[in-house]
């Protein structure tokens, strides 16, 4: 396996259920540099999510708290790809629509288990 493949290729990965780990875990297999955007206090999946968190960088983030929401807009503006476990719509309400994040400059693209 080349581990090298993505090297330079940011990703964020919102926490959710296993495809969307899965993909960022094999990102992060192939060099991405993946960050694992997790709910605070979500301890009943780190068992399981632990295993699929290998070579990920993990953020801690309350998605219902606006500073916190600001610093994951932040963070997209910085990074190639956006893995979204959420159903349709999620991602627009928190203002990260999939179509204005890959517009924009740089462009930033969403992939996720609905879509």
């Amino acid at each position: 396996m080349n581990r090298t493949l993505l090297q330079g290729v940011r990703v964020i990965e919102m926490a959710g259920l296993a495809p969307v780990p899965h993909c960022g875990m094999v990102l992060a297999d192939f060099g991405a540099h993946v960050t694992l955007i997790e709910k605070p206090h979500d301890a009943e999946g780190i068992a399981i999510e632990q295993r699929m968190a290998n070579r990920k960088t993990v953020r801690s983030l309350d998605l219902k708290s606006p500073k916190d929401l600001d610093v994951l807009r932040q963070l997209c503006r910085t990074t190639d790809v956006l893995l979204d476990p959420y159903r349709p719509g999620v991602l627009e309400k928190i203002g990260l629509d999939p179509v204005k994040l890959l517009k924009r400059g740089g462009g930033t693209c969403v992939g996720g288990s609905t879509h």
